[in-house]
């Protein structure tokens, strides 16, 4: 289990420990750095609906 930040897909970069799994969907461009704006996907490991939270 991987606890370090993967950035090998740059439109999908995930972090994952043995409690969470978090998701940051649709990249960061690197122009327009003034503003970003993400969806952070976050989803509790091992749990029965498994249905990831958006903030």
């Amino acid at each position: 289990m991987s606890t370090q930040l993967n950035t090998e897909n740059h439109e999908e970069m995930y972090y994952e420990n043995a409690l969470l799994k978090q998701t940051v969907l649709g990249g960061v461009k690197l122009e327009g750095l003034d503003r970003m704006r993400v969806t952070l996907k976050i989803e509790l490991k091992d749990s029965p609906a498994n249905s990831g939270k958006r903030l």
